[in-house]
């Protein structure tokens, strides 16, 4: 009897350190958290700043500035005359970026010329950088004055994440930086013409040397 009273109260403290060890597991296995991932996206034109500008140049309407679009009105009296902007545009988010897209818009107006420089499609913009372009109207020169002298301008650069993906520039876009970059004139003296004016196709313009110094073609 004594040995059956042992055998029992054996069995219950093992019954005991059973219950408490199991509960002490699934404690461990109930335990449950929460995690938080934060992004900003943020893209902005920071500083328009004015490059150059001619004397018969009027400026109807100070430029604006809002995200990624930027608008200009000005008027340009005499054939020649220009206006340049540095526009700044800064990756304040936490995502890089890369450009989808560049959209312009502006007034009708033959004679004044709008022309956009060091940045283009596909052009990357990593989170916590900065990056600045210029925008230039010009008169161009025409034979005879025109009744419009204005132009109204909006340029809109569309960012969106870049996640390893290729968009390709538009040829027009290429070819203007191109010639604004690298527009300084070579003799053709040590030119292969059997290849392009760079391996990449980025130089600009050549001359030949039978050009004469009002570049007019001498004689051969």
């Amino acid at each position: 009897m004594k040995l059956k009273n042992i055998i029992i109260g054996i069995l219950c403290i093992a019954i005991c350190i059973m219950t408490i060890g199991y509960s002490a597991f699934s404690t461990k296995l109930n335990t449950s958290g929460t995690s938080t991932i934060v992004s900003n996206w943020r893209v902005v034109f920071t500083k328009m700043e004015e490059v150059s500008k001619t004397n018969g140049v009027t400026i109807n309407n100070i430029p604006k500035a809002n995200g990624t679009t930027a608008t200009f009105d000005v008027s340009l009296n005499n054939p020649g005359d220009a206006i340049e902007y540095q526009i700044t545009v800064e990756n304040k988010g936490t995502l890089d970026a890369i450009i989808e897209n560049i959209e312009k818009e502006e007034t009708e107006n033959s004679s004044l010329i709008f022309e956009i420089s060091g940045i283009k499609k596909g052009d990357k913009l990593a989170k916590n950088t900065l990056t600045t372009f210029k925008i230039k109207i010009s008169y161009k020169d025409v034979s005879s004055q025109p009744e419009e002298i204005s132009k109204k301008l909006t340029i809109n650069i569309s960012y969106v994440q870049d996640v390893g993906q290729v968009i390709e520039p538009d040829i027009e876009s290429t070819l203007v930086n191109a010639i604004l970059n690298d527009n300084t004139p070579q003799s053709d003296a040590n030119i292969d013409f059997t290849k392009s004016s760079a391996e990449d196709g980025t130089k600009g313009l050549y001359y030949t040397n039978t050009n004469t110094e009002d570049n007019k073609i001498g004689e051969q």
